[in-house]
């Protein structure tokens, strides 16, 4: 596979062992930004200033929900992603998120952001992009059914919510989720699917094929004579 794009991310450099592009696949990986009337998924409800923003990943046809935070440029892939930033801060905020107790006078006002809605949000958001076809919030099905990495994502504070086709994954610190040969290599299957999508088997009668085998009606009949 060979990638064209304006951009450098996490697993392009895979190319180089790739250098005479054998399985003639290219990827032009160009940014496009989208505005969507709704994100209709669940998400964690802040009324403080604690998430910046919540979404999903679109990573070759599977789905993977991410959080990321105010202040912190790190996203938060898993349950224990989120763990592991809340260990940095303060005790007072530690126990908020664990006790799901707002806590007033903490610099991270910890309100619907607690641990158990944190674990609802990862487990129960969908987890293959067709759930996402199903809410029929895509204008371009076409479009987005080509696109083997998109992100849609919903920022809290101003509600809006917006899909990013051929996003960036190093911004997204996705190389902890994937690492980085199996993401070019599955870039390049499901580009490559696309290109040559497998054809339907089709189904055929009983009565033709058993002709096809070479059988016809006194196969398993004595001849009349």
């Amino acid at each position: 596979m060979r990638i064209i794009s304006s951009f450098h991310d996490y697993y392009d450099c895979i190319q180089k062992h790739n250098l005479f592009n054998k399985d003639g696949i290219l990827y032009l990986r160009e940014e496009k930004i989208l505005k969507l009337k709704e994100y209709p998924f669940i998400y964690i409800v802040s009324f403080g200033t604690e998430i910046s923003s919540c979404g999903l990943v679109g990573f070759c046809g599977r789905l993977y929900p991410y959080i990321k935070l105010w202040g912190y440029s790190r996203f938060c892939l898993s349950v224990t992603d989120v763990d592991r930033l809340v260990a940095t801060l303060s005790k007072v905020e530690q126990r908020g998120y664990y006790e799901g107790k707002r806590q007033r006078f903490s610099s991270l006002r910890l309100s619907k952001f607690n641990r158990l809605n944190v674990t609802k949000f990862f487990e129960e958001s969908p987890k293959t992009t067709e759930d996402i076809l199903k809410k029929n919030i895509i204008r371009d099905i076409e479009e987005f059914r080509r696109c083997p990495i998109f992100v849609l994502s919903r920022k809290l504070v101003c509600s809006d919510t917006t899909i990013t086709y051929n996003a960036n994954l190093k911004n997204l610190d996705f190389v902890r989720k994937i690492p980085v040969a199996q993401t070019f290599q599955e870039i390049a299957m499901f580009l490559g699917n696309i290109a040559s999508p497998e054809k339907p088997i089709p189904k055929i009668d009983d009565v033709t094929m058993a002709e096809a085998k070479g059988f016809d009606k006194y196969s398993f009949r004595k001849d009349p004579s």
